[in-house]
């Protein structure tokens, strides 16, 4: 029993390991992966931030803004699964901003796959009228910048240190 309670309350310290949103891994458990494909070879690394979500919640409420978050996480998923299969991982680092690993070799491929796809679909998600008229000021749009990292010249942290710089000149 006592360690039952130990391991709720050390699960409940360090926080929910999934977006409640998405049910991606977030921070933590991406941190985690990272360390562990630092130990396989070299890989790649991409980073998509979706621009203005925040103007579109506040034009068309949470529901729409939640809405569009999972339709992006199944699009990026979809995608990685249809060109890498399991070898591809997708977590949340921030509200708008995703990270993914990739392998090296097709690392370029996923993200203009994943670009492409992205961006013909963002329409879908303005009321007709606002579609119609160009009516909506900050179009959603997509940030997307990938990375290859070299486990002999990377280290996790200077990783870490380098995708929480690039997401904040977002």
């Amino acid at each position: 029993l006592r360690l039952r309670v130990r391991n709720v309350l050390l699960r409940h310290k360090r926080g929910s390991l999934t977006n409640p949103v998405t049910s991606l891994p977030e921070r933590q458990l991406c941190i985690e992966m990272l360390e562990s494909r630092l130990t396989q070879g070299p890989f790649g690394m991409a980073v998509l931030t979706l621009k203005n979500l925040d103007a579109f919640r506040e034009v068309y409420g949470f529901v729409a803004s939640d809405d569009l978050l999972r339709a992006v996480v199944m699009m990026v998923q979809d995608s990685l699964a249809k060109l890498v299969g399991s070898s591809g991982f997708v977590a949340q680092w921030g509200t708008a901003d995703f990270v993914l690993l990739i392998p090296e070799e097709q690392c370029e491929d996923v993200v203009n796959h994943i670009r492409v796809r992205l961006e013909k679909s963002f329409d879908y998600f303005y009321n007709e009228r606002d579609r119609e008229s160009g009516r909506f000021q900050h179009q959603l749009g997509i940030w997307l910048q990938y990375s290859l990292i070299d486990p002999q010249v990377e280290n996790l942290q200077k990783v870490i240190n380098d995708l929480d710089h690039l997401i904040r000149q977002v």
